[in-house]
């Protein structure tokens, strides 16, 4: 019974997303490595830390598109702050 290194990564990253995700870039960078890393671990051995991480993943982009819609800052999904420079 190994452990799943990947599960395990990614289940820390995306906890850190939750706790970082009101800085701008770093919570975006911790939640898209916590996801992939998940997601490898569930590839490899299902494990409890890789599911774990895949769900808060999960929930957190939930949230952030929850919050997109009410805040009306859809901003992040076009191209728009590169078009007015």
């Amino acid at each position: 019974m190994g452990n799943n290194t990947s599960g395990i990564l990614g289940f820390v990253f995306a906890c850190l997303a939750v706790v970082f995700g009101w800085l701008p870039y770093l919570g975006g960078i911790f939640w898209i490595l916590g996801a992939i890393l998940s997601c490898v671990g569930l590839g490899n051995r299902k494990t409890g830390w890789a599911w774990a991480g895949f769900i808060i993943s999960f929930a957190w982009l939930i949230v952030y598109v929850v919050l997109g819609f009410i805040f009306s800052s859809f901003v992040y999904f076009t191209l728009w702050p590169y078009l007015i420079w």
